[in-house]
């Protein structure tokens, strides 16, 4: 399922996949329980163009959070973060990302 998970949204274009033609992406959820930092890195930079939000929960283990919002903002994405109050033991934070026009 990782793998599947990790190949770029070009690789699914290339297969069919009616909803990722090259229409916007008007958000973009990512649930993937640990690896949020490696699907966000195996989007073709092509491709951050297509996207005007993500919504993801990252757990913030070595750094991950600061990781993720620092990729973000540099690819021109303002970054909200919260912190889940019933997750806080385990360091789970949702965080949203907003296109910057």
């Amino acid at each position: 399922v990782l793998d599947d998970v990790k190949r770029t949204l070009r690789e699914k274009r290339k297969e069919g996949h009616a909803s990722l033609t090259d229409e916007r992406i008007s958000v973009l959820k990512i649930d993937v329980e640990g690896d949020e930092l490696n699907v966000l890195l195996g989007i073709a930079n092509s491709e951050w163009d297509l996207i005007d939000q993500i919504v993801l929960e990252v757990h913030d283990v070595d750094g991950r959070l600061g990781k993720v919002k620092e990729l973000l903002k540099e690819k021109r994405f303002e970054v909200y973060i919260e912190e889940d109050e019933k997750l806080k033991k385990m360091a789970s934070y949702n965080v949203a990302a907003k296109r910057v026009v």
